[in-house]
C-alpha cells in the first residue's frame, strides 16, 4: 500500500515539475566564433542576440572585453542595431580592453523570423586591429590566442513590465593571432566606402529641469545611421542676424565644437541659432537646427521644416510656370485660328 501511495506521490510530483512554466535563455554570441588575423589586419566581431521560444526582451547592458596585448578595438557601429534607444555612445576602454554599451526596443524583440537569411539579430559590430609586433613591450614569438569573451555585468531583460533579467547564454569568440599578416580584405574599410548615405533626419529637444545641469536651457539630440554608423555629433550656437558668427560678437566665428547629448547651451538666453551636426563614419553629415527661442528674429526652420518648405515652394514655382506656359500656348493658337489660314502665294 505504501508502495503504491509513493508511487501516485511520484506521478503527481513528476508532473507538476513537468507542468511549471520555463524560464527560457537568450543567447548573446560573437561572430564569427573563431579566425586567423595578423599584424595589420582589420576584422569585425559582430555581437548577435537570439531569443528562444517566442521570449521578448526589450533592454540590454553589454559588456566585451578582449586582450590588450595583441589586439585593439578602434570603432564600433550601430547602424543595423536592433537597439532603438541609446542612453549614451558605446565607449571604449584601450587601457582595460573593455567594449560597453547599452540599448533598449522599445516595441519588444522576440527573436528573428524564420527563415530569415540576413541574421538581422545584430546589436553592435566591434571592429577591430591587429596592431604591430608589440603592445605594451612584448614580442610575439609564435601564435597568440585572443579570446573575446563577455563581461560578467552583462544582461538582457525581459519584455515584461518589470525588468526581469533573462536567463542568458553566452557565446564568446576563440580568435588567433599569427606572426604575419594573412593579407586580409578589410571589412571595416569596404564597408565605411560603400556608405554614401547620411545619417537619418533628426530634431533638437530643448529642455531645463531644476535638478539637472543646474537648472540651465540644455538641448537633447539623437539619429542613427543605418550602413556604417553614427560616428560622432558637433554643434554650434550662432547670431540669427549674422550666421556663422557668435552673438554680440561681430567678428568671432561660431566654431561647431564635438558633443555629446544631452548638451548645455552657452546662450542661456536662447538668442542664437543652435545646429547640429551628426556626421557617420563615412562623414556624411545629417543637420538639425534649432531657431532662437527668443529675439525678435523670426524663428528658423529645422532642417526637416527647411525640405517641406523648399519642396512646396518649388512645386509651387514649378506649377505657375506650366501653367503660365498653358496659357501661353493656348492664346497663340486661338490668335492663330483668328487669322486664318496664311496663303504662300501672291496675287498679281
Amino acid at each position: 500500500m505504501q508502495s503504491k501511495s509513493a508511487h501516485i506521490l511520484l506521478s503527481v510530483m513528476s508532473y507538476l515539475v513537468l507542468a511549471l512554466p520555463v524560464a527560457y535563455a537568450a543567447t548573446l554570441s560573437i561572430d564569427p566564433p573563431d579566425g586567423n588575423f595578423g599584424p595589420g589586419d582589420t576584422f569585425v566581431l559582430t555581437v548577435r542576440l537570439d531569443t528562444a521560444h517566442d521570449e521578448c526582451v526589450n533592454a540590454a547592458s553589454i559588456v566585451v572585453n578582449y586582450p590588450t596585448d595583441w589586439m585593439k578595438a578602434s570603432a564600433i557601429s550601430k547602424g543595423e542595431s536592433l537597439f532603438t534607444l541609446w542612453p549614451e555612445e558605446p565607449m571604449i576602454d584601450l587601457d582595460n580592453g573593455v567594449v560597453r554599451f547599452d540599448g533598449g526596443i522599445p516595441a519588444g524583440y522576440c527573436g528573428r523570423v524564420q527563415g530569415d537569411p540576413g541574421k538581422t539579430n545584430i546589436l553592435a559590430k566591434i571592429i577591430f586591429t591587429i596592431p604591430g609586433n608589440m603592445i605594451g613591450g612584448k614580442t610575439a614569438s609564435g601564435p597568440e590566442a585572443l579570446a573575446v569573451t563577455f563581461g560578467t555585468e552583462t544582461k538582457v531583460l525581459l519584455n515584461d513590465g518589470f525588468g526581469t533579467q533573462a536567463p542568458l547564454t553566452l557565446v564568446s569568440g576563440a580568435y588567433v593571432r599569427e606572426l604575419n599578416s594573412l593579407g586580409m580584405k578589410n571589412e571595416w574599410i569596404d564597408l565605411v566606402l560603400e556608405d554614401t548615405t547620411p545619417p537619418e533626419l533628426f530634431r533638437i529637444e530643448l529642455a531645463k529641469e531644476a535638478n539637472t545641469f543646474q537648472g540651465k536651457y540644455f538641448i537633447i539630440f539623437s539619429t542613427v545611421d543605418k550602413q556604417s554608423g553614427v560616428d560622432h555629433y558637433e554643434v554650434s550656437e550662432d547670431d540669427p542676424e549674422q550666421f556663422g558668427f557668435v552673438r554680440g560678437k561681430k567678428y568671432e566665428k561660431a566654431l561647431f565644437v564635438t558633443a555629446k547629448s544631452p548638451y548645455v547651451l552657452i546662450d542661456q538666453e536662447l538668442k542664437s541659432r543652435v545646429t547640429v551636426r551628426a556626421y557617420d563614419h563615412a562623414r556624411n553629415i545629417s543637420e538639425a537646427i534649432l531657431p532662437p527661442q527668443n529675439g525678435a528674429k523670426a524663428p528658423l526652420a529645422s532642417s526637416r521644416d527647411t525640405m517641406v518648405i523648399v519642396r512646396y515652394w518649388l512645386s509651387l514655382i514649378g506649377g505657375t510656370v506650366l501653367a503660365i506656359a498653358f496659357v501661353w500656348i493656348w492664346l497663340r493658337r486661338r490668335k492663330m485660328r483668328s487669322e486664318g489660314p496664311v496663303s504662300d502665294s501672291v496675287d498679281v
